[in-house]
């Protein structure tokens, strides 16, 4: 019975390490969100093109990796194209905030296709709205990349988006701040 009791405290004392090893295994994944600009971002139906692109893509992390940084456009499509929960086996979406005049028109979209590059302009085609509308206007503006694989996650982009649209029209349906 002591010998019984002893191997199962051992095993016990095994399982807390490899749960402990595997929960900081968890804790240094960065689920990267990633960030490009453009000085002219059109969206038509279902392509959108980057003219003017920065040559960079930011990159970040929240808890608990807490990690920024910058990777050429290329390293980004490198990266995005291979490993578990890739750009292309799994699609992400994506918030495209184009400047439209004096405001910003915010649009949800998909990425269905890696994108390509043509000269100065990026082009994605095959993309999908989920939400908003498509701009009168090109404008300069931003594309904001969700988790790749995880898209419209709560903390993700759109799912932050999302949550925050509708809290708004819920405040201005109650009539406490409408802009």
């Amino acid at each position: 019975m002591k010998a019984n009791m002893t191997w199962l405290l051992i095993l016990m004392g095994m399982w807390a390490v490899a749960g402990t090893a595997a929960a900081e295994e968890n804790e240094r994944i960065c689920e990267a969100l990633f960030v490009h600009n453009a000085d002219e971002i059109t969206l038509e139906v279902d392509t959108l093109t980057m003219k003017g692109f920065s040559p960079t893509v930011v990159y970040f992390c929240d808890r608990p990796v807490r990690l920024a940084g910058h990777l050429s456009v290329e390293e980004f499509l490198s990266s995005v194209t291979t490993g578990r929960d890739n750009f292309i086996e799994d699609p992400p979406n994506a918030v495209v905030s184009i400047a439209d005049g004096k405001e910003f028109v915010d649009v949800v979209v998909t990425l269905n296709k890696m994108p390509t590059i043509k000269g100065d302009t990026l082009v994605y085609e095959g993309i999908g709205i989920i939400e908003g509308q498509l701009p009168k206007k090109a404008g300069g503006g931003s594309i904001f990349i969700d988790i790749i694989g995880r898209p419209m996650t709560p903390m993700s982009i759109a799912g932050v988006h999302r949550r925050t649209v509708r809290r708004a029209v819920r405040r201005c349906a109650a009539g406490v701040t409408c802009y």
